[in-house]
């Protein structure tokens, strides 16, 4: 397969598995993406080649690196998460060192709690 069949066939499998944990419409998803509802059709049915644009336009409505579309995901949700994590550690960098410790220890504090809840 070529490398752009390859990037079509990832992106269709994003977007459309990412609409579906949403219940979303192909015209409500399209409406928060701000494409056109066929233009999502066509993504979803591996019809289209779709525009860096395009891409960047999905990407930036989701809040997610357009990178994440683009790769063969087994779950699409954990890499959004995980950018998400990235972007907030700016956010984290920029408090003051007091209230990263403070942060840090309530972190710590549920990460305990939620191991002592997976060994039950």
């Amino acid at each position: 397969m070529e490398h752009h069949g390859i990037l079509k066939k990832n992106l269709s499998a994003t977007v459309r598995t990412l609409r579906h944990r949403r219940k979303a419409s192909l015209e409500e998803f399209s409406e928060e993406l701000g494409i056109g509802r066929s233009t999502l059709q066509d993504i979803e049915a591996e019809k289209s080649n779709a525009t860096l644009g395009t891409v960047q336009q999905i990407a930036d409505q989701l809040g997610i690196s357009p990178l994440v579309l683009l790769g063969e995901l087994e779950n699409p949700i954990q890499p959004q998460l995980e950018w998400e994590a990235v972007r907030s550690l700016g956010s984290f960098c920029d408090l003051p060192r007091e209230e990263q410790r403070l942060l840090m220890e309530k972190l710590q504090k549920l990460s305990d709690l939620l191991q002592r809840e997976r060994g039950r």
